[in-house]
This record gives structure tokens, sequence and C-alpha cells, in this order.
């Protein structure tokens, strides 16, 4: 499986940690699916944590990524749902550039997206933010 899902329980938090293979297209609409189902269950804020760490994508890989997961155009696109907040694990500096370009550039749509260097900072940034605003 290329990417694996940990919808963890009584919590709005998805972690999704990608494998060494990276399918841009496949990918992507895997993850709104479950995105869309971590949404459903959760009325308030949501949090997802992809985990990148160990996955190895060229650099036009990623913008194929950005585009597919970020582009406005899609009706209903879920990665812009307000109540979505994406909280990234990279390490690799391509990756984390791929990133800041999906949180600042126009054509990947802003995306509410921060960058951690580990999982444990993700959760605990996401834990912290559900026990202030809920």
């Amino acid at each position: 499986m290329p990417i694996e899902f940990e919808h963890v329980e009584n919590e709005p938090l998805l972690i999704a940690v990608q494998a060494t293979e990276y399918d841009p297209a496949g990918d992507a609409a895997l993850t709104r699916e479950h995105l869309q189902q971590l949404l459903d269950n959760h009325s308030g804020q949501v949090y997802y944590i992809p985990d990148v760490t160990g996955m190895e994508a060229s650099f036009s890989d990623l913008v194929v990524g950005l585009a597919e997961s970020f582009n406005r155009k899609q009706n209903n696109n879920i990665f812009f749902d307000p109540r979505l907040h994406i909280l990234a694990v990279a390490t690799n500096p391509i990756v984390k550039l791929a990133a800041k370009a999906g949180a600042q550039q126009d054509q990947y749509g802003n995306a509410r997206l921060m960058v951690f260097d580990s999982r444990e900072e993700a959760l605990a940034y996401a834990r912290e933010q559900v026990a202030l605003y809920g």
C-alpha cells in the first residue's frame, strides 16, 4: 500500500505515512477519501498529518502532487475545507520546499499547511490546538 492511514480514535486526527513509492494522482485521490471520512466524523477543526519522511520523489513528482491536491478548480476540493489543517512531516529539503510552495503560492491555492521535522512535533501541535479550540 502506498500510504498507510491511521484514524486516531476519539480525536480529530488523521495520520498518513507515505511509502517510498509515490503516485501523485492516485495518492491524492486516496487521501481525499480518508479526509472525507475524518471531516464527516468530526464537526470542528480536524488535523491531517502526512508523514512523508520516507518518500522518494522527484521535484516534478512533487509539483504534480501539489497540482493534484491543491487545485481550487476542482469543485469542493476537500483540501480547502476551512476545518482542515495540514501538518506535514518532512525532512527532505525538496519536500519542504514543495510544502512551502503549497502554502504560499496562488497556483496551489495558498493551502493551510505547516511543516514539522517529526511526527511527534506535529501530533503535539495538533493536540495543543484541539485542547485550545476544540
